[in-house]
Parts: structure tokens; sequence; C-alpha cells
């Protein structure tokens, strides 16, 4: 990011948003706005789905929403912190009310095939914080869009290509 102003140096920031200098702002969707961050976070509800038996525990699905309900679209939880873990035990509901959920970001991790917290490898995802601000998960849309984002890891040299490209 050797290309932020100066002004901007030390500002926090959890991505950048490239505009072409000569279009003109769009609401809503513009496919020609190209958004970095150098994490993949979804804000997602955490569904726990009862055990079905005295020998299986019960089990985690990650809830995006389409139309204000819950849509699974995960169960690939990465549970490898005391952190996401706590925020799974404290904040996963049993229903599928939008009602008193607690949306949390969730950042999408790439993991290799064959890790112990996950049976294949791709994009499996780590609870970080609640986000006390949001009173609904991100829409199924954001949701594959960002796991698309996390799964095809970028570097620099790629954003820069693209940016000279359109």
């Amino acid at each position: 990011m050797h290309a932020v102003p100066a002004c901007m140096h030390g500002i926090g920031t959890d991505g950048v948003v490239f505009n072409n200098a000569t279009d003109t702002y769009l609401v809503g969707t513009n496919e020609r706005l190209l958004k970095w961050k150098p994490e993949h976070t979804a804000d997602l509800v955490v569904l726990r789905v009862p055990a079905t038996s005295d020998l299986l525990p019960c089990k985690f699905v990650l809830c995006a929403q389409n139309q204000g309900v819950l849509i699974p679209v995960s169960d690939r939880l990465l549970l490898d912190t005391p952190e996401a873990r706590r925020l799974v035990e404290q904040h996963s509901i049993e229903n599928k009310s939008l009602a008193g959920a607690t949306v949390l970001e969730c950042v999408g991790v790439y993991v290799s095939a064959g890790w112990a917290e996950v049976n294949a490898g791709g994009v499996a995802w780590r609870p970080t914080h609640v986000r006390h601000e949001k009173q609904a998960p991100n829409s199924v849309q954001t949701y594959e869009n960002v796991h698309a984002a996390a799964a095809d890891q970028l570097d620099e040299q790629a954003i820069v290509a693209y940016l000279t490209t359109k």
C-alpha cells in the first residue's frame, strides 16, 4: 500500500476502494470498482444444530440472509482460537429467527486440504468479533462474493494488472 497518500499514513482502514479517475460515482453496485481488503470478512450469524445422538456433538452452521430470512451458507467454522470458540459458544442461536441473533464478523481463511479443523481444502471462517451495529448478517450474494475473493487470493501485482487493464 505504498501508493496511499501521505495524508492517510497512520490512519486505520479496513480496505481500499479503487475507482477510475474519469468515472462518476454510481449509487449501488459498480462493476468497475475494485475493493481490496487485507482480510476477507463476512458478517454472519452462527446457527447451532442440536446433536442427533449422545455420540455426536452439536454442529454449527454459518448463515447469511435473503430478504430477512436466515440461509445456511457454510459449516466450515475455524475455531482455532480461544476467541473464536468463545464467540460461537456465547452467540450461536438455535432457531432460524433474526430476532435476537448476534452478527459476528468472520474472516475467510484459505486452508490446505487435510488441516485438522477442516476436512478438505478451501475457505473456512474464523469468527473474530461481534458487530454490535448490525441488525442482520450480510446477504447471500455478499457472502458469495467474499467467499470467491477469499478463495482467489490476489497479491499487489495482480491488483496493478487488473487496474491497468480496466
